[in-house]
């Protein structure tokens, strides 16, 4: 007799192989010259949580530093064991008034329970987005690049997680800007806790 039988898998001639498992389990190998068992699936990786907002106005920063948006969520991870994927989408645009280049630079920045925020990935150094370079005197220069972040956080905690991005016209001087969402460009936020146990 072969298939399944009643509540127990069954092999031609060979009798019963298993029990029916449990609702969750799967059926998996119990290793060589052994019969196949049902155990609890891997957690590991699943998603746990998704967080997700939509920005509709934009911020215009007029600082030298990378300073703080409205391009910003929060999730509240359920073990700290969890990982955060942090997907930030942004038109992150420039304004420069006197025709000598126009960059901006951005950075994305975590606050866990209200301690302060700092820097988690691309501090203000080391991205930047624009044209350089020497253009008519006097004459006024804007631009607009995507702008997206896409990290993978290990926070450590239970706690409340904001990510924010940061941002700010690079070599500024006055009359220079770097803005969120120029002409009312939406951007977005998605942040999704996976389970790292």
């Amino acid at each position: 007799m072969s298939g399944i039988v009643g509540s127990r898998f069954n092999i031609r001639g060979s009798g019963v192989v298993g029990k029916l498992g449990t609702d969750g389990q799967i059926f998996t190998s119990a290793g060589a010259g052994k019969s196949a068992i049902f155990e609890a699936a891997a957690s590991a990786g699943k998603i746990l949580q998704v967080q997700h907002v939509k920005i509709e106005s934009n911020t215009t920063v007029t600082a030298t530093s990378v300073t703080t948006t409205g391009v910003s969520d929060i999730i509240t991870p359920s073990a700290d064991s969890s990982k955060i994927l942090v997907i930030m989408d942004v038109i992150l645009g420039n304004y420069e008034s006197s025709g000598a280049g126009t960059n901006a630079k951005a950075a994305l920045y975590r606050d866990i329970g209200g301690a302060g925020f700092s820097a988690i990935y691309r501090d203000e150094g080391n991205y930047h987005a624009g044209y350089d370079g020497t253009f008519a005197s006097g004459k006024e220069i804007s631009s607009s690049f995507p702008s997206q972040m896409i990290f993978v956080d290990e926070p450590n905690t239970t706690s409340a997680c904001t990510y924010t991005y940061y941002m700010c016209p690079q070599g500024s001087t006055v009359g220079d800007s770097a803005n969120t969402g120029p002409s009312s460009q939406d951007s977005s936020v998605t942040l999704m806790e996976i389970d790292g146990s």
